[in-house]
């Protein structure tokens, strides 16, 4: 996988992660919790994976813009939740960030 490659899938994961945190928070359907709460962890496990690696400020920055991105996206497609459920989207993927060591 080419680093452009790995950046990307990053991204996506970190986003991914960052939607279903804030879903689980957001949610009115219990049931959902479990599954939401179960894929959260994949993402994380795989983004755990992926954030290895020697990413500079500039791959840093292009990472936390794409992981914005594919997050509202996933958001987006939960029309139940209301506009809220992107008030938090940048602090999350900070978080996220923050817990795979990439600043």
């Amino acid at each position: 996988m080419s680093k452009k490659e790995q950046l990307e899938n990053l991204a996506a994961f970190i986003g991914l992660r960052a939607a279903h945190e804030i879903l689980i928070k957001m949610t009115n359907k219990q049931e959902s919790i479990a599954h939401l709460d179960q894929e959260a962890d994949t993402y994380s496990d795989l983004s755990i994976e992926l954030s290895q690696g020697n990413w500079n400020n500039e791959n840093i920055q292009r990472i936390k813009e794409l992981a914005k991105r594919k997050c509202k996206k996933k958001l987006g497609k939960y029309e139940d939740i209301g506009e809220e459920k992107y008030d938090e989207v940048e602090k999350v993927i900070e978080n996220i960030m923050i817990d795979l060591e990439l600043r």
